[in-house]
């Protein structure tokens, strides 16, 4: 019983270290997707919405919103309806065709009901800008791209006996990030499930683990704190301030 006590906890470290690294094959695999998908359309980026795909009325001529082509398609009545989260809005998206592989999809710390457990930044073609800061729509447009990121690892939408979602875009975003926010309840529902870190691509390509360095943001993430509480645990947080370049867009420079 003593040596168990000693071994158990190494034992599940060691284990969750395996699944963060298939997680980040994951997301190294949808962000070489990614990467494709704008090789294959004159450097356009797919949308990080989850909304529709295809042509809508009000697109007219602006290339940058031509279509809504979303890397996942939960489609709409978000967040009621049948298929927000499932095999069918993973197959809809855009990225689909470069992977099917479903699996790819989820996190391997994530229980096989869940769906999807990655997100991609708000800044990356969403057709929603928040603010006076402007998306990206195209790679070229990117600066940084070591450093700007595009898909990570987040607590993934959940369906209630309503028929209700939760956690729907946020980092994908039908509903804008507010990146001018420094409080984590207007930033990310990312997750800390690997060893208090949670993992992330960017645009050149690289995909990498980010251990949380304050002790709050762990809370945060794990529910353990209420959202009155978040503004407490948002103050002189490193993370924030680590976070928030990576997932900026541009500053509008008519303003």
């Amino acid at each position: 019983s003593i040596l168990m006590s000693i071994l158990l906890p190494s034992l599940n470290k060691a284990k969750e270290s395996g699944k963060s690294a298939v997680c980040l094959a994951n997301i190294h695999n949808l962000t070489i997707a990614w990467i494709a998908y704008a090789a294959d359309n004159e450097d356009w980026i797919c949308s990080s919405d989850t909304e529709w795909v295809g042509v809508q009325p009000w697109d007219g001529e602006n290339p940058k919103l031509r279509s809504l082509n979303s890397w996942v398609s939960d489609g709409p009545g978000m967040p009621y309806n049948d298929f927000c989260n499932t095999e069918t809005a993973f197959r809809r998206g855009v990225l689909w065709p470069y992977l099917e592989i479903l699996d790819i999809y989820r996190c391997p710390s994530e229980k096989k009901d869940s769906g999807r457990s990655y997100a991609i930044s708000h800044a990356m073609g969403s057709a929603h800008n928040y603010n006076l800061e402007q998306n990206f729509y195209s790679v070229s447009e990117i600066p940084m791209p070591s450093q700007k990121m595009v898909f990570i690892d987040f607590v993934p939408p959940r369906r209630f006996r309503d028929g209700r979602i939760s956690n729907v875009g946020r980092l994908g975003a039908s509903e804008p990030i507010d990146t001018s926010s420094k409080i984590w309840d207007r930033l990310v529902a990312n997750s800390c499930r690997h060893n208090n870190g949670t993992n992330m691509s960017f645009v050149d390509g690289r995909a990498e683990h980010w251990k949380w360095k304050d002790t709050r943001t762990i809370k945060v993430m794990n529910g353990e704190i209420g959202k009155d509480d978040y503004k407490e645990a948002s103050i002189d947080n490193p993370d924030i301030t680590r976070l928030l370049p990576a997932i900026r867009g541009v500053r509008d420079k008519r303003f």
